[in-house]
């Protein structure tokens, strides 16, 4: 094999890895969302008003699931009870309500 070839093959194998990085970096920056979700008071009663919260990754948002002690969240607006647990679900500007056990059996 000629110098020239492998040179080629290198330059094109090296294009071609930016390239994968640069989409990957694309991808991150389309997982950013921004979302609404529906606050509490002391007593779990669902107040009027809705927290704004971003979100970069799915690792923070499982953290704030975790600081919410919630299951997921549910759509505000949606009728089927569908809970999400992945941040690449969240709709952007979306308003949202926490799905979690705890406030359950304290709005009972």
């Amino acid at each position: 094999m000629s110098p020239a070839i492998i040179i080629s093959v290198s330059s094109v194998v090296f294009v071609l890895g930016v390239y994968y990085l640069y989409q990957r970096e694309r991808e991150r920056e389309k997982e950013n969302k921004v979302f609404y979700i529906q606050e509490y008071n002391e007593e779990g009663e669902l107040m009027e008003d809705f927290g704004r919260y971003e979100m970069n990754n799915k690792e923070e948002f499982l953290s704030l699931l975790q600081r919410l002690d919630a299951k997921g969240l549910s759509m505000v607006d949606d009728d089927s009870n569908n809970v999400i647990t992945s941040l690449n679900k969240i709709i952007d500007n979306q308003k949202y309500q926490v799905n979690s056990p705890t406030f359950c059996l304290l709005r009972k």
